[in-house]
């Protein structure tokens, strides 16, 4: 039901088709993928972590707050290094005279949470470009659609479905 001009509710059907790789998946799909780029900084090793070393981290990442107490810092440190930020980002497309609307997802590189292509080198012996093999995108949504507006919501539902599961933790198998 959309509201015409005069305010009046008028019922309108159109017909709408899409496929939907839920973000879920793509999420646990890309932790495994990028699992062995991760910090890996257990409980235990952040308990025991020392100023100088919380306080370098956090000045290497351009975070450090002279006024914070050291267990505040810890503790974002610890929350940084263990949050992934995903961009989400959409398109609308002619492809053989059909509109459609494509969702892309990716991962952002993070020096906080990944490590850096040096580090990744002195702990394993390879040379990688970490950023690279993180950020590829994921076709999240590919729906055919107009480009009016009323038809593009049409898939507000299944979109907030998965960012309602946003809220959901994925652990890695460390």
């Amino acid at each position: 039901m959309i509201l015409d001009k005069d305010g009046s509710i008028v019922k309108r059907e159109f017909w709408v088709e899409g496929r939907k790789c839920p973000l879920r998946e793509i999420r646990r799909r890309k932790l495994h993928d990028h699992e062995k780029y991760i910090r890996n900084t257990t409980d235990v090793d952040f308990m025991n972590m020392a100023f100088e070393e919380v306080e370098m981290k956090l000045k290497y990442l351009n975070e450090l707050k002279e006024e914070e107490d050291f267990p505040i810092m810890k503790e974002r440190l610890k929350q940084m290094e263990r949050t992934r930020h995903l961009k989400v980002w959409h398109d609308l497309s002619t492809v053989a005279n059909h509109s459609h609307l494509v969702f892309m997802v990716s991962c952002l590189y993070d020096p906080a949470l990944f490590y850096t292509n040096q580090e990744y080198q002195e702990k394993t012996g390879e040379t990688v470009d970490i950023q690279q093999e993180v950020e590829p995108p994921e076709l999240y949504l590919i729906a055919r659609s107009s480009s009016s507006d009323l038809e593009q919501l049409c898939y507000i539902d299944t979109r907030v479905e998965c960012l309602l599961e946003l809220a959901e933790k994925i652990t890695t198998s460390y």
